[in-house]
């Protein structure tokens, strides 16, 4: 267990260097304390090979003072590959596995163990039975562990035949677990007015923590696909809300965007 979690540390290493600290630009970082943390944190990845288990957790700490200092909001959104309503035991056990180490990892990073550093997920299939899936998912929910139960999302589809945002109140129901509004998901599979299913997802998060919405747009010739860029101006309906760009410029997308309409 302990090489499969060092292997999990690694990678997060390796996205943290290529996918968080490359957004200097619109963290507000220099090109020179960019590339400080780089070499640092290169240096820290190649020595997490062959250190124990509280040399690693010594290392992940160091990263909340850089998360502090940029107050960056740290999240998850694992692959699609986990599911917890699945009826095979095998994939529900190998995601209860992937999920409780995405929460160790933010643990031994000094996280809030709630959603505001959130752990954000699909429900998954519907297996022909809606309700009876959502059922078992909510029962399955009680496997994981404490720290990614506290941190646990659910995010709407954009599939026609899978969870639209009030399908997910459910879960909320029983669970009170936050609903994470995905503007371009609602966009190809709705029941309700954007602006309801805002007022709905917002209103499932508890007061004190900004709710988190997805932005994208879809491709010309792919209506599924997400765009490089975000061109229509935002409307959040007045809400205090965090906006997670899904676009595929990253960081790239939100000095676009701000170029657009500052």
């Amino acid at each position: 267990m302990f090489r499969n979690l060092k292997r999990m540390i690694i990678l997060s290493w390796i996205f943290s260097l290529f996918l968080i600290f490359p957004s200097y630009l619109a963290a507000g970082l220099t090109k020179d304390e960019h590339k400080m943390m780089r070499t640092a944190f290169m240096n820290g990845y190649v020595r997490a090979l062959r250190l124990d288990i509280e040399t690693i957790k010594s290392l992940l700490s160091q990263l909340k003072i850089i998360i502090k200092k940029y107050n960056h909001r740290i999240t998850y959104h694992p692959g699609q590959f986990n599911n917890l309503a699945s009826p095979k035991k095998q994939v529900v056990q190998n995601t209860i596995i992937d999920l409780n180490k995405h929460a160790q990892i933010m643990d031994m990073i000094g996280l809030s163990q709630t959603p505001y550093n959130k752990i954000n997920i699909h429900i998954g299939g519907t297996y022909k039975e809606k309700d009876t899936t959502l059922k078992r998912w909510c029962e399955n929910f009680h496997l994981l562990s404490e720290s990614a139960q506290k941190r646990l999302t659910i995010e709407n589809d954009d599939k026609k035949n899978c969870y639209k945002v009030e399908d997910l109140l459910y879960a909320h129901e029983q669970l009170k677990i936050p609903i994470v509004l995905d503007t371009h998901h609602h966009n190809l599979n709705n029941g309700i007015s954007l602006e309801e299913a805002f007022n709905l997802a917002v209103n499932t998060w508890p007061t004190n923590i900004p709710p988190v919405i997805h932005m994208s747009e879809p491709r010309e010739n792919n209506s599924r696909a997400h765009h490089d860029y975000i061109k229509n101006k935002i409307n959040v309906f007045g809400y205090d809300v965090d906006i997670m760009f899904e676009a595929k410029q990253k960081e790239q997308a939100i000095l676009y965007y701000k170029k657009l309409y500052s």
